[in-house]
């Protein structure tokens, strides 16, 4: 899915914290958001990693930025248009989760070349 929006559901709480193997306390992304286009709406997860290379730090020291520093960083990703690769899978018998394995910005040159195509 492409040509899509981002919004980020709980940009407040950005990273949460797990422990490692030595009982440390190790800080992570763990990020639920809505991917939205002409379509309707997916909930997903966006992992760890793929935050990391989205905002070009890790969660220890996204943490440490300032509000508005953070803020700044958010509002590259939000209502922009993104390509994303997504992973469906079921948890349980009931509930199926979506984990966003990739997510880039799409430039505008590139989304009018794929409109041409679509001809």
């Amino acid at each position: 899915m492409d040509r899509d929006q981002l919004a980020c559901e709980s940009c407040s709480t950005l990273s949460t914290y797990l422990n490692n193997d030595a009982g440390q306390l190790i800080p992570f992304y763990n990020m639920r958001i809505k991917v939205m286009d002409r379509t309707g709406t997916l909930n997903c997860i966006l992992l760890s990693d793929v935050t990391d290379k989205m905002i070009g730090c890790p969660a220890d020291m996204f943490e440490a930025l300032d509000y508005e520093t953070r803020s700044r960083i958010k509002w590259n990703y939000l209502l922009e248009r993104c390509r994303i690769t997504l992973q469906i899978y079921e948890s349980d018998e009931r509930k199926r989760k979506i984990k966003i394995l990739d997510l880039d910005l799409v430039q505008s040159d590139e989304i009018f070349r794929e409109m041409l195509t679509l001809k």
